[in-house]
């Protein structure tokens, strides 16, 4: 019993390497569809110029509980104009499009720098030791629209400041 125990590593590694054998490769399976081409291996982007809402594009709007928020609509064919509607909706069945609310930021009183703050993004203020909070959100529409939205937690109808967005499309 103790010689067969000493050689059981031995047999088992014999018996394992006679049954681990591959048969042979089968055909080849069918070619998937070409693929539109990437840039330098990586996925498709588009970057549009940014989007700067005036105050005076903001539209008041009252949800289903009569709450009043402001909305901007923004189309395909006046700022995306490089990308086709086909394309948008391509985009948006397959793709990812990402906003940024764009702001000069000064930090503990120093110098202002540009910061982008992705969306949904909320801003807190104080207004006279009222608090407060502005909430910035974006839809986008298969139609070729994206809609830029601002909710204060007042519900106060104060129309927004000049915004300015940033839009990345990739896919």
């Amino acid at each position: 019993m103790k010689k067969l125990t000493r050689w059981m590593p031995v047999i088992m590694i014999v018996i394992l390497g006679i049954t681990a054998c591959e048969g042979p490769m089968g055909p080849m399976g069918p070619e998937g569809p070409a693929g539109k081409p990437g840039k330098d291996g990586v996925a498709d982007w588009y970057v549009p110029d940014d989007i700067e809402i005036k105050s005076n594009m903001w539209r008041l709007i009252y949800d289903d509980n009569k709450n009043p928020y402001y909305e901007c609509r923004v189309s395909r064919s006046s700022y995306f104009k490089e990308i086709s509607q086909s394309e948008f909706e391509f985009i948006f069945d397959k793709g990812l499009i990402i906003c940024y609310l764009v702001q000069w930021v000064s930090y503990d009183g120093a110098k202002p720098i540009l910061v982008q703050n992705p969306l949904p993004y909320i801003v807190y203020g104080d207004d006279g030791g009222f608090l407060y909070s502005e909430s910035y959100s974006f839809e986008v529409l298969r139609t070729g629209h994206i809609i830029f939205t601002v909710k204060y937690s007042d519900f106060a109808e104060i129309r927004p400041d000049d915004r300015i967005f940033h839009v990345v499309m990739l896919w």
